[in-house]
């Protein structure tokens, strides 16, 4: 394991391919850099799920962007019971009949471990203020760095056969619909980016970037 200046210990990134956690490269060091570039975890941050593509695991995890001995990102965040980057766990059923729920699919925009507080979450937040004051939940289930393939495996096997909600929002960015299935897993030495896609409707292969 590696160290950052002030001490953050750091488990592990690597190069990845799309936006965020899978578009963050890891650049060459020069000999004259004290600080290492690239995108670096307190502790190991995700596992592979086999519906999801990966799920973050609970925290508090924090992690550091670094691009020219410029630290661009400095956040913590954990994951929720379901691997998800939010503030509050999820339950299947609503609360109650009058409970209006949103569910969100979408990709790093959607998930915002850069921002203190994600749209999801601050969405839910306004719609709380409202004078009518009626219940209302948002569930968020965004992919970083995912789209079609990870939203539709979300979608069919989580969402509808374990979750009540009212209204689902696709939060898509203009690539997302092109983008294979990603899947994620990390340990303490190692943090490895898969891409299943599939070769003439056949079986999915797997393409492993480290």
């Amino acid at each position: 394991r590696k160290f950052l200046k002030g001490g953050v210990s750091i488990a592990a990134a690597s190069v990845l391919g799309a936006h965020h956690l899978a578009s963050l490269v890891l650049m060459g060091q020069d000999n004259d850099r004290s600080l290492p570039e690239g995108l670096f975890y307190s502790v190991p941050p995700a596992e592979f799920d086999p519906v999801m593509g990966f799920r973050w695991l609970s925290g508090p995890i924090r992690w550091v962007g670094v691009t020219r001995e410029e630290v661009l990102i400095d956040n913590t965040y954990s994951g929720s019971n379901y691997g998800y980057n939010c503030s509050d766990d999820y339950t299947p059923q609503k609360q109650s009949p009058e409970t209006f729920r949103f569910a969100v699919l979408g990709d790093s925009f959607t998930a915002g471990l850069e921002l203190t507080t994600p749209w999801p979450e601050r969405f839910h937040e306004l719609l709380l203020s409202r004078a009518e004051k009626r219940h209302v939940e948002v569930y968020s289930f965004p992919i970083d760095g995912g789209g079609l393939f990870n939203w539709h495996s979300v979608l069919m096997k989580q969402i509808l056969p374990n979750f009540e909600f009212d209204l689902l929002i696709i939060a898509s960015w203009y690539e997302n619909l092109s983008r294979k299935f990603i899947t994620y897993h990390s340990d303490e030495t190692a943090y490895i980016s898969t891409i299943l896609t599939t070769t003439n409707g056949q079986s999915p292969v797997m393409m492993v970037r480290t």
